[in-house]
């Protein structure tokens, strides 16, 4: 549920000239090259979360889970990113094939049976109803400020 949500708020930076031939250049990579590729970011986000708990357990709790938090985001964009990329070569690979075929319909029985929950429900419309606040409070302030400005 995280990754395309992510994936579409990065859309952007995918657009650039860089990543675009980044991106080519990592489709064009054997399987065994994009399984390189797709796992350094998964080891580097780990390593920062490590970082994230050291800082909580040498007392800094606030900084310890903005760190945590931030290499989440970060992370499972990039990850998310780089699959997508890469997954017609890893599934060149066997192994990754056959994990990947179970992998996949186990962790969507599992969304469906989260998403089929009372808590799932309400959080949805909450964050709905909570983001449609903030685009109308956003509209009216851009209103507000053009107002402003005219005058």
């Amino acid at each position: 549920w995280g990754w395309e949500p992510l994936k579409k708020l990065l859309s952007w930076l995918l657009r650039w000239p860089f990543w675009q031939r980044l991106s080519a250049r990592i489709a064009a990579l054997p399987p065994y090259g994009a399984l390189a590729t797709f796992a350094i970011p998964i080891m580097v986000d780990e390593s920062i979360k490590i970082i994230g708990l050291i800082q909580m357990a040498r007392g800094h709790v606030a900084w310890g889970i903005a760190i945590i938090v931030i290499a989440k985001i970060i992370g499972t964009a990039l990850v998310a990113s780089i699959y997508n990329i890469t997954e017609p070569q890893l599934l060149q690979l066997p192994w990754f094939a056959r994990f990947h075929a179970w992998w996949i319909p186990w962790k969507n029985q599992m969304m469906a049976k989260v998403r089929s929950t009372p808590f799932w429900q309400r959080m949805t419309a909450h964050l709905h109803a909570t983001r449609q606040l903030l685009v109308s409070f956003f509209v009216r302030l851009k209103a507000w400020l053009s107002h402003i400005r005219k005058h």
